[in-house]
């Protein structure tokens, strides 16, 4: 963990505030909320019946690859998850400029969003 930690905070210049893990249990959702600073997911457990689902963007499934996704949380959104097992992620809170990562974002097709 400590590597990924470091990783991400070079990616994200050093602006990185709290980091946990987020759990949802089988068949739950969370509400539908915002967030004031853009995440960094990294998929730790999940499956094909997992989404992020982004009221500006559409819905989306984070594998639990190895791969970090950037999303931008600042809108309204949620998480599904419609498996039988849980999903696990570590959650980075991203303190710096919105406007850097939305940049990343537009010229990365591989950064989800």
């Amino acid at each position: 963990m400590h590597q990924v930690y470091t990783q991400v905070r070079q990616f994200a210049d050093g602006a990185v505030g709290r980091v946990r893990l987020i759990g949802l249990g089988p068949k739950s959702c969370m509400s539908l909320h915002k967030d004031v600073n853009f995440r960094l997911h990294v998929p730790i457990v999940s499956n094909p019946q997992c989404f992020m689902i982004f009221e500006n963007y559409g819905f989306f499934h984070l594998a639990a690859d190895g791969s970090a996704y950037l999303t931008d949380t600042l809108g309204r959104h949620t998480v599904m998850n419609g498996s039988d097992s849980p999903r696990i992620h570590m959650v980075f809170s991203l303190t710096g400029d919105p406007a850097l990562y939305r940049d990343m974002m537009s010229h990365n097709p591989d950064v989800a969003s």
